[in-house]
């Protein structure tokens, strides 16, 4: 009946999910160092790649996260279709209280972070925190930006 309740309420877990799509792994390594980042601060984490996770499972990890975070390459000055596909379902889930931000890398324009983060506030969820570019693959220092973008996601869980 708590279960019910708190779906009813739409009221979030404190957990997370990271929820990414890679062509060259740059993003893959992105989301990795984010999903660390959440984990360090004790804050649990589903990471969850979108060709290889079914849709259900991705929506229910989405539905039950306090915190949201996107990754996605920029292709074609988008992010790709398999993500973009997926914000659509996301869209009717009505979700509210929950916090968000979005990374990615790029080799020539980056539109994908921007526009993942608008997905996300069309959705109703907050972005308290901008996220992450990362040119071509992703360096050291980007990857420490990655996993610090995922401490301060999960310190704000933390304060919900």
């Amino acid at each position: 009946l708590n279960s019910y309740a708190k779906g009813v309420e739409c009221l979030p877990e404190r957990r997370a999910v990271v929820v990414y799509e890679t062509m060259l792994k740059s993003t893959e390594y992105m989301a990795e160092a984010v999903a660390r980042g959440i984990a360090a601060e004790g804050i649990p984490c589903s990471l969850l790649r979108v060709s290889l996770t079914g849709r259900e499972e991705i929506l229910a990890e989405i539905f039950r996260a306090g915190a949201v975070l996107l990754g996605s390459p920029t292709v074609h000055r988008g992010v790709l279709p398999s993500l973009a596909s997926l914000l659509q379902s996301i869209k009717p889930l009505g979700l509210r209280n929950r916090i968000g931000s979005a990374f990615g890398s790029f080799g020539w324009s980056g539109e994908s972070r921007t526009q993942l983060e608008l997905q996300l506030q069309e959705c109703g969820i907050s972005i308290p925190e901008k996220g992450v570019y990362a040119k071509l693959r992703p360096s050291s220092a980007d990857l420490q930006n990655c996993k610090e973008l995922g401490r301060r996601m999960a310190s704000r869980l933390k304060a919900i």
